[in-house]
C-alpha cells in the first residue's frame, strides 16, 4: 500500500510539472503577438503570467531533474543582477538625499517657487516600470534555467521560442500577400510605405525588432537543424549508400516542416527592410557554423556546408530585399543623426557618470541635451545604443555590471556548446542569439521591445541549463598490471 501511495504521489508530481512546462511554453509562444509586448496591457499580462508560473514552480520544487550548475554560478549572477535593480529602485526613491537627486528637480522647484519631492531619476515611474519589466525577463531566465534541467526541455524551449517567431513571420507573409497595411489593428508606418512601398513587421511596431526577433528563432532553427543533420549521419553509418537509403525512410514531415520554417523566416526578415537585422542575424547564423565547425572532426566539410547556408541567405536577401535596397540610399542621413545622438548621450553620461539620469528616463532625459544636429522633427525615446543608454540612465558602475552578468552567462553558454560531447544545440542556439542580439544593440534597442528580451531570457536560460555535462564525473582508478591479474 505504501508502494502504490508513492507511485500515486510520482505520477502526480510529474503530472503537475508537465502542465507547468506546457503552460511555460505556451506562454513563450504567445508572449510576441500583442504588438511584440510593448503595450502597457502586454506588459502587465507578461509579468502576472510568469510571476504565477513561478510560484507554481516554487510551490512545487521537486518537479524535474536536478540541475547541474555549480552554486556559484547561480549566486554571482544572481546578486549582481539583483545589485543593478536595488539601484534602479533607488534611483526611483523620494527619500534618497536630495545631494544626489538631478538638479532638474531644484530647478523646478525654484520655478514654482515651492518645494517639491525630487529623486536621483528624473522619471520615477518609467523607472518602476522598467524595472518591472526587467523582473519579468529575468523571471523567465529563472524558469527556462530551472525547466531544462533536463536536455529535451531544452529543446522544447529553444523550439517553442523559433516557433513563436515563425508564427510572426507566417503573419507577416501574410499582410504582405494581401497587402495589408496595419499591425493588428494600427498603420503601419504611413512614410515608409509611400516612400519604399509595404513592408514585413508582423505583430510588432517597429520592423526592426520584428526581424531581430525571427533571427533569434531563425538561428534556433538553424542550430537544431545542423544538429539534427549531424546526429542523423552519425546514427546512419555505414556507407552513402546506406546513408541515402536511411535518409529515404524517415518521414517528411518533419524535415519539411524544418525547412519550411526556416525558409519562412528567412524571407520574413528579408522583406522587414532592416538591413542592420539583416547583418546582425547573418553573424549569428555563422556563429552557429563557426562553432559546429570547431565541434566537428571533418572541419573542411562542416565549414564549407557552413558557408553555402551563409550564401543562400544572402541570396534570399538580394532576392526579397528590394525595399531594403531602395532604403539604402537613406542610410547615410539616419547614420549621420545617430551619431550626433551618441556624442549627445556621451555628453549626458560625463554630466552623471555614477548616478545616471534614471532607469527607463532616456525619453525625459535627452530633449535636455538635444540640439540641431539630431534633427528637429520627432522625439528620440530611444539612443539606438543599448550600451550608451544603459550608461546614460543606470549610471556606468550599474550598467557595467548588469552587462557583466549577461556576458558571463552567454560565455558561459559558448563554453558549453565547444565541450559538450552531447546535447549542445541548446546552448550553440544560445550563443549564436547572444552574438546577433549583441551586435544588434550597438546600433539600435531590439532588448528594449519585451518579446524579443523575453524569447532570448528563455533561449539564454535553456542553454545556460545546458552548458554543464548532464554526466556525472568520473572516477578513475588505475588498472592492476598484466602480471597482476
Amino acid at each position: 500500500m505504501d508502494a502504490q501511495s508513492s507511485r500515486r504521489r510520482t505520477a502526480g508530481r510529474m503530472d503537475v510539472a508537465s502542465v507547468l512546462q506546457g503552460a511555460f511554453l505556451l506562454a513563450l509562444v504567445l508572449s510576441p503577438l500583442w504588438y511584440g509586448g510593448v503595450s502597457q496591457v502586454a506588459w502587465a499580462l507578461n509579468a502576472v503570467v510568469f510571476a504565477l508560473l513561478l510560484a507554481w514552480m516554487a510551490i512545487y520544487p521537486g518537479n524535474g531533474e536536478a540541475l547541474r550548475i555549480p552554486p556559484v554560478w547561480i549566486a554571482a549572477p544572481t546578486l549582481g543582477f539583483l545589485a543593478v535593480m536595488a539601484w534602479a529602485a533607488l534611483q526611483a526613491a523620494p527619500f534618497t538625499p536630495s545631494s544626489l537627486h538631478h538638479p532638474l528637480w531644484q530647478m523646478a522647484a525654484e520655478a514654482l517657487g515651492e518645494p517639491i519631492g525630487g529623486a536621483i531619476g528624473l522619471d520615477p515611474w518609467s523607472t518602476v516600470t522598467y524595472l518591472a519589466r526587467f523582473f519579468t525577463v529575468a523571471v523567465v531566465f529563472a524558469l527556462a534555467v530551472r525547466l531544462s534541467a533536463a536536455p529535451a526541455m531544452a529543446r522544447r524551449i529553444m523550439l517553442a521560442v523559433a516557433l513563436s517567431a515563425t508564427l510572426c513571420s507566417i503573419y507577416a507573409l501574410l499582410d504582405i500577400a494581401l497587402d495589408g497595411r496595419h499591425v493588428l489593428f494600427r498603420e503601419k508606418n504611413p512614410y515608409t510605405i509611400a516612400s519604399f512601398g509595404n513592408y514585413a513587421a508582423g505583430p510588432f511596431v517597429n520592423s526592426t525588432h520584428f526581424a531581430a526577433f525571427a533571427g533569434i528563432g531563425l538561428v534556433a532553427l538553424a542550430a537544431h537543424a545542423i544538429g539534427a543533420a549531424a546526429g542523423f549521419v552519425s546514427d546512419a553509418g555505414g556507407t552513402a549508400r546506406k546513408r541515402l537509403a536511411a535518409l529515404l525512410r524517415q518521414p517528411l514531415g518533419g524535415p519539411l516542416l524544418l525547412v519550411g520554417m526556416l525558409a519562412i523566416n528567412t524571407v520574413a526578415i528579408a522583406l522587414s527592410t532592416s538591413r542592420a537585422a539583416f547583418a546582425c542575424v547573418l553573424a549569428g547564423l555563422l556563429t552557429v557554423g563557426l562553432i559546429y565547425t570547431l565541434r566537428q572532426r571533418r572541419r573542411i566539410l562542416t565549414g564549407a556546408i557552413a558557408i553555402a547556408a551563409a550564401g543562400i541567405f544572402l541570396a534570399l536577401i538580394d532576392s526579397f530585399s528590394t525595399i531594403s535596397s531602395a532604403r539604402a540610399d537613406t542610410l547615410d542621413d539616419a547614420l549621420g543623426l545617430r551619431v550626433a545622438v551618441y556624442r549627445l548621450v556621451l555628453q549626458a553620461i560625463g554630466d552623471n557618470p555614477l548616478t545616471g539620469v534614471g532607469l527607463g528616463a532616456f525619453k525625459a532625459a535627452f530633449p535636455l541635451y538635444r540640439d540641431a544636429s539630431a534633427g528637429t522633427l520627432g522625439t528620440w525615446n530611444a539612443a539606438h545604443d543599448t550600451y550608451l543608454e544603459l550608461a546614460m540612465t543606470l549610471g556606468a558602475p550599474a550598467a557595467l555590471l548588469l552587462l557583466a552578468v549577461v556576458t558571463a552567462i552567454a560565455l558561459r553558454c559558448m563554453a558549453g556548446a565547444l565541450v559538450r560531447r552531447r546535447d549542445a544545440v541548446t546552448p550553440i542556439a544560445a550563443s549564436a542569439a547572444a552574438v546577433q542580439l549583441a551586435l544588434h544593440s550597438l546600433i539600435d534597442f531590439p532588448l528594449q521591445t519585451d518579446a524579443v528580451s523575453i524569447g532570448f531570457a528563455a533561449l539564454l536560460g535553456a542553454g545556460f541549463a545546458q552548458s554543464w555535462s548532464s554526466q556525472p564525473a568520473r572516477v578513475t582508478t588505475p588498472r592492476r598490471s598484466a602480471s597482476r591479474q
